[in-house]
């Protein structure tokens, strides 16, 4: 029953990191306060488990608030219309049918902080690549 009730705290934490912004600063004060809680509740002879369900609430919390620290993942601008990237083939081209596939370690010009592979379908009878200098793709799906 213990565990259930640390699982569904650390879910009930997720979803609110989810729906509201706090400030990282704030989630450690709390998560701080949450030990001498436990400290007095030990001395009073009573649970420590409100304290310790807190601070699991509160770690996921901070696990969200965490993750939405970095760059965004190239990967949102799939469907978002034409996007300039650059980058460096990263695998061995492969023909598949009249195209070929390229795995591209991709950046976006106008961002070069989101960054990603991105999956490139090429003709084969375009020059594609001349002289480092990049071309135009047609179909293009970034996957990290």
């Amino acid at each position: 029953m213990r565990l259930l009730a640390l699982a569904a705290a650390w879910m009930a934490g997720l979803l609110i990191g989810l729906e509201f912004s706090l400030h990282l600063t704030a989630l450690y004060l709390f998560l701080s306060a949450c030990v001498p809680l436990a400290f007095l509740l030990r001395a009073r002879r009573s649970s420590v488990w409100p304290a310790v369900i807190a601070a699991v609430l509160l770690l996921g919390l901070l696990r969200v608030q965490l993750q939405d620290a970095g760059p965004p993942p190239i990967s949102l601008y799939n469907g978002a219309g034409i996007v300039t990237i650059d980058g460096v083939v990263v695998r061995d081209p492969e023909s598949r049918g009249p195209n070929v596939k390229l795995v591209v370690d991709a950046s976006l010009e106008h961002q070069p902080d989101v960054k990603g592979k991105v999956l490139v379908w090429a003709s084969p009878r375009r020059s594609w690549c001349r002289n480092g200098r990049s071309r135009t793709f047609a179909t293009a799906t970034a996957f990290g």
